[in-house]
């Protein structure tokens, strides 16, 4: 099996900086910690890019996972449009009313 290419999309990378900056602004060794465990959740989703679970509603298929289990509030919304990539679409806290969000994606 190969691994996928990984894009990220314009509002998933403002989402990580947002993020990165309000985790940072209590601690910076936890915003890199965050960082970290985001970089090897993606690396892992290049070899099983179904380990997400399915999000309902939408007209294309979008996928999810916690970020890390060191920060099991976010989520990582991602699609695969083809077998050889996966799209980050949104990064964001689980606790804010994610299908409003992400409703532009329908």
């Amino acid at each position: 099996m190969t691994r996928r290419a990984v894009a990220r999309t314009a509002t998933a990378e403002s989402d990580i900086r947002e993020i990165f900056a309000f985790i940072g602004s209590n601690s910076r060794k936890s915003a890199q910690k965050f960082n970290d465990d985001l970089a090897a959740t993606l690396e892992r989703l290049r070899e099983f890019p179904h380990s997400g679970y399915k999000v309902a509603g939408y007209n294309r298929p979008l996928l999810a996972v916690r970020a890390s289990s060191r920060f099991r509030r976010y989520i990582v919304i991602y699609r695969l449009p083809d077998d050889d990539s996966l799209v980050l679409m949104r990064v964001l806290y689980g606790a804010r009313h994610i299908a409003s969000l992400i409703a532009d994606m329908r």
